[in-house]
């Protein structure tokens, strides 16, 4: 228990010390400045959502196009920066509204000033599918409803919209955060959502299994009339775009279209 007070006691005097803020500089005085004191050339990808860089003896960070940086000491949030260029690192207070800002970064306490790059770009391409076949009460003919299975599987892209919210949720702090460990957390909301708008069509607006299939933009707007997106909001991620692109049937269902479709023909 000491042991943890003492941590808690020095971690304290550390964020009382000397606050330190980022201010960006005028083009004119970039050239003045020595490559060896600019931590730079951070690349962020379709694959890399953070990366962590400590400040070390740098004096100044510069910001590329959809980054967004974080600048902290022993956890605690200094500064942020959105727009590209070069900022110096200064001492005294931020300029910026913090507020929503006010928390400790998990398992940073001890490290003294560092630098998350945040992609704040649209990762692209991201699949979605759903493992099992889910039940699809068919009402072609209503007074005899067919109980069918159907699976959908399709792509979405997403954006960190709100890096404070997104920083917050993530458990520790570590060098870099790949989309991987994002991307199944993302799918289990629109798969749920997904599931919620099949069983909206078909118990409540009753629409049979063939006009689903060739009408999956209805499909899309149940999904959106869901609000996947509002729940996402909350760990600071935006969907940018979602389409279903293939619907698949259990074997039984797809028999009877094939046996309908010769039958209308």
């Amino acid at each position: 228990m000491w042991t943890k007070i003492i941590r808690l006691w020095r971690v304290i005097n550390k964020l009382k010390g000397d606050n330190m803020y980022l201010e960006k500089i005028d083009d004119e005085r970039i050239n003045e400045v020595s490559k060896k004191d600019v931590i730079d050339e951070i690349e962020l990808n379709n694959d890399i959502l953070i990366r962590k860089v400590l400040l070390g003896n740098k004096k100044f960070i510069f910001v590329k196009e959809n980054q967004f940086v974080v600048f902290y000491g022993f956890g605690k949030i200094l500064d942020i920066a959105d727009e590209k260029g070069l900022y110096e690192v200064k001492k005294g207070e931020s300029k910026n509204d913090l507020s929503s800002w006010n928390f400790i970064i998990q398992k940073a306490e001890d490290e003294s000033n560092g630098v998350l790059f945040v992609n704040v770009s649209e990762i692209k391409n991201n699949k979605f599918y759903m493992k099992n076949l889910i039940n699809y009460t068919d009402w072609t003919y209503e007074e005899e409803p067919f109980e069918s299975k159907i699976r959908v599987q399709g792509i979405f892209n997403f954006k960190i919209i709100k890096p404070e919210n997104f920083i917050k949720i993530v458990i520790g702090l570590r060098d870099h955060y790949s989309k991987p460990e994002l991307l199944e957390q993302i799918r289990v909301f629109i798969l749920k959502s997904i599931e919620e708008g099949i069983k909206e069509l078909s118990e409540i607006h009753k629409v049979d299994i063939k006009t689903l299939v060739n009408n999956i933009h209805e499909l899309k707007i149940k999904v959106n009339q869901n609000f996947y997106d509002e729940k996402l909001l909350s760990k600071g991620i935006k969907l940018t775009f979602f389409d279903i692109d293939k619907f698949e049937l259990d074997e039984e269902t797809q028999k009877m279209l094939e046996i309908e479709e010769k039958y209308n023909n």
